[in-house]
């Protein structure tokens, strides 16, 4: 297990420190080797991460399928949700040859997740074995799922770091993030908190309103990040804003991560045209993976091979498989 699932029951305590003692331990924290801090799978899957983008298109949809195969078979046999859905369906896994198969995959409701949430959890992998996570409820209620402990988040963090070294990502770098967090439940509450374990500044997304962006503006001066990650429509919102009011050359940025939402083709213009800066767009779903790619290579890669991807638009809800 990693070190950071052990500690991740003990954040809450952590953000009650005064700032100067999270600063100092953080500090420490992020000098401790990735290995360390994310587990013994991080190396392999850092490898994985870089390895594929030197593979063919045929290699590339071969591990793909593969893959696949391995996520419906274990959720069919050890998925208690799966195991009555597929049959109920006369959904077959073995009998999958191409993507286009998945046409007889059961579709999952947002709602059944909700209400059935131990249903989709893997009979092989323990209960003290799991990490409780939520999504961040941009798009609605927030949906809990389970990750597996020293596999799921050091697997995210390997493919999520790879992503971003194509917008010039290095680790330590001062990021400001703008992805569902909340600092308080006040409106008129503080609208950041400093990660000193990441280097990050973390901005509320439920202040961020028109008459408080001069207020989001000013910190991000003070901060100084190196790299804005957001979701799309947050990113848009400063970016409207700045170019509306004169500003489009008030941050200086050295890349934009963007992600988890839908961006369109002139909505990603607006943002490299305001922040000048190429604007890296991802999907990280914990066990789903894609991206744009650089010219000439390629621009997406997904792996399916993880713990408990579900989403209201995708026709599979996965368990784990090893």
């Amino acid at each position: 297990m990693s070190l950071e699932d052990r500690l991740y029951p003990s954040l809450g305590a952590f953000n009650l420190l005064p700032q100067w003692t999270q600063s100092m331990l953080g500090g420490v924290y992020r000098r401790f080797p990735a290995t360390w801090r994310l587990g013994i799978r991080y190396a392999e899957f850092s490898r994985l991460a870089a390895d594929w983008e030197g593979w063919s298109g045929e290699r590339l949809r071969e591990y793909q399928l593969k893959q696949l195969r391995i996520v419906l078979h274990h959720a069919a046999n050890f998925c208690p949700f799966y195991q009555k859905s597929f049959a109920r369906a006369g959904f077959r896994p073995e009998s999958l040859r191409t993507p286009e198969d998945l046409a007889g995959c059961p579709l999952v409701e947002r709602s059944t997740v909700l209400e059935r949430r131990d249903e989709f959890a893997s009979s092989t992998i323990s209960a003290r074995e799991r990490l409780y996570m939520t999504t961040g409820g941009s798009t609605g209620v927030p949906v809990g799922f389970y990750l597996q402990k020293g596999i799921s988040r050091p697997k995210e963090q390997a493919f999520l770091e790879r992503m971003w070294q194509r917008a010039g990502y290095k680790p330590g770098m001062r990021i400001a993030v703008i992805r569902g967090h909340t600092t308080t439940s006040r409106q008129d509450g503080r609208i950041s908190r400093y990660d000193a374990t990441r280097n990050w500044m973390l901005f509320s997304s439920s202040h961020l309103t028109t008459d408080r962006l001069p207020e989001y503006l000013e910190q991000m001066e003070k901060f100084r990040p190196e790299m804005l990650h957001a979701y799309p429509s947050s990113a848009l919102q400063l970016a409207e804003y700045l170019e509306n009011t004169g500003q489009s050359s008030r941050l200086s940025l050295g890349g934009l991560l963007c992600g988890s939402e839908r961006l369109t083709l002139p909505q990603k213009r607006l943002l490299e045209r305001v922040f000048s800066v190429e604007c890296t767009v991802g999907m990280d779903i914990r066990n789903g993976w894609s991206w744009r790619g650089k010219a000439g290579g390629p621009s997406c890669f997904i792996s399916f091979r993880n713990t408990d991807l579900w989403s209201s638009e995708l026709r599979i809800v996965m368990g784990y498989a090893k």
